[in-house]
């Protein structure tokens, strides 16, 4: 089993909640021309939610460079001030 798929089975909420002192508001993986979009929307800062966007080939590879986004410098996510949130 990849890190990514046990990382998405082990409930990433906690892993956002521990390590990163965030909340995670929801991840959303769908279907786009080809690829897979994930979107990622957390609040860093009470009241201010952030988002990101992965998308890749597959489901399972959104998952694994969502995996290496938060555990390691080598696949940075680029966070956004979410501008359809509260």
């Amino acid at each position: 089993m990849k890190k990514g798929e046990r990382f998405l089975r082990d409930e990433p909420e906690k892993y956002f909640a521990v390590s990163l002192g965030w909340t995670l508001q929801a991840i959303s993986v769908k279907r786009k021309e080809g690829t897979w979009l994930m979107v990622i929307k957390v609040c860093m800062i009470p009241p201010l939610d952030q988002v990101a966007f992965i998308e890749m080939a597959t489901y399972y590879l959104c998952w694994d460079y969502l995996y290496l986004a938060l555990t390691t410098k080598s696949a940075p996510l680029v966070w956004r001030v979410d501008k359809w949130g509260r």
